[in-house]
């Protein structure tokens, strides 16, 4: 965690300071949208999925505790 608040803290004095940086803002973006996905999918049934596979739900059972998990998906087009 220590990179990751020594990464906000530059971004905040490049903010600050007017100086561009769009690489590691949205760099950091990425990581908090990544972790916050992981965070709903472990506290509630919520599902993610993959570029890769579209239209498959995947859930990772953190606590090797409750029940399985399966969503169909609709493509509404």
């Amino acid at each position: 965690m220590n990179a990751q608040n020594s990464l906000r803290e530059v971004i905040s004095t490049a903010v600050q300071l007017c100086i561009p940086m769009p690489v590691f803002i949205a760099a950091l973006a990425f990581f908090d949208g990544y972790r916050s996905d992981a965070q709903r999918d472990y506290f509630g049934a919520h599902c993610y999925q993959l570029l890769s596979n579209p239209g498959i739900a995947l859930h990772i059972n953190w606590t090797g505790k409750g029940r399985r998990v399966t969503l169909y998906f609709r493509n509404y087009v």
